[in-house]
C-alpha cells in the first residue's frame, strides 16, 4: 500500500511537471506571435498543451462585444456572426480551457490582430 501511495505521488508530480512545462511553452511562443503560437499547437500533439487552442476570425463587433462584457461565454462568441460583413480587423484568440465538462471555463489568454 505505501508503494502505491508513493507511485500516485510521484505520477501526479510528474504530471503538474509537464502542465507546468506546457504552460512554459505557450507563454513563450505567444510572444513570438501568432504563426509561432500556430505552429506549437498545431505541430505539437502532447496532452500538456491541450489545454490550449486558437480561435480565429473574431470579427471586429465580436470584438468589441468582447470588450464591452456584452459576450461572456465562449459558445456565444464561437457562433457570433456579425450582422454587417467583416468590417475593420479580425482577431485571433488564445484560448485556455479550465476544468473538466460540467465546469468547463474559457479565459482569453491572449488576442492577435490579423
Amino acid at each position: 500500500m505505501a508503494a502505491d501511495v508513493i507511485a500516485t505521488q510521484t505520477v501526479n508530480s510528474m504530471l503538474n511537471e509537464m502542465s507546468e512545462y506546457g504552460k512554459d511553452l505557450i507563454h513563450l511562443n505567444k510572444h513570438n506571435g501568432l504563426d509561432a503560437l500556430q505552429n506549437l499547437i498545431n505541430g505539437t500533439y502532447a496532452d500538456e498543451l491541450s489545454d490550449y487552442f486558437l480561435l480565429p476570425n473574431i470579427s471586429q463587433e465580436a470584438h468589441n462585444k468582447v470588450l464591452r462584457g456584452e459576450i461572456k461565454k465562449y459558445d456565444v462568441l464561437d457562433k457570433y456572426r456579425p450582422l454587417n460583413n467583416i468590417i475593420g480587423n479580425t482577431y485571433t484568440y488564445l484560448i485556455q480551457k479550465i476544468g473538466e465538462e460540467e465546469t468547463t471555463k474559457y479565459l482569453i489568454d491572449a488576442i492577435y490582430v490579423e
